[in-house]
């Protein structure tokens, strides 16, 4: 989906400097400016997220409403977030190691 939203953008990017060309008017300047403005945004502005998946190890399938936790060494400060197959977490944390428990 993502691919053809680049694609929409480049035609619309196209057609604004073309517009811009033939005509030049305060309207299609305005609309060029906005395209660079957006691609500039995504250039060096907007960054995309790093998703992950909980798979089950002997099914290799995603875990569905499973919990991420992550806690400091002695376990005195918690971050959490759900997560499922088709919810995203958004979990930022700095560790010095990483342990599994399972319960």
């Amino acid at each position: 989906m993502a691919i053809v939203g680049n694609y929409v953008y480049g035609i619309g990017l196209a057609i604004s400097l073309i517009a811009v060309i033939v005509k030049q008017s305060t309207y299609n300047i305005s609309v060029l400016i906005i395209y660079i403005l957006v691609l500039a945004l995504m250039k060096f502005g907007m960054k995309k997220k790093k998703l992950g998946h909980i798979l089950d190890k002997t099914t290799n399938e995603p875990v569905p409403y499973a919990i991420i936790r992550v806690t400091t060494l002695d376990h005195t400060k918690s971050l959490s977030a759900p997560a499922s197959a088709t919810q995203t977490a958004d979990i930022t944390a700095s560790c010095q190691r990483a342990t599994t428990m399972w319960t």
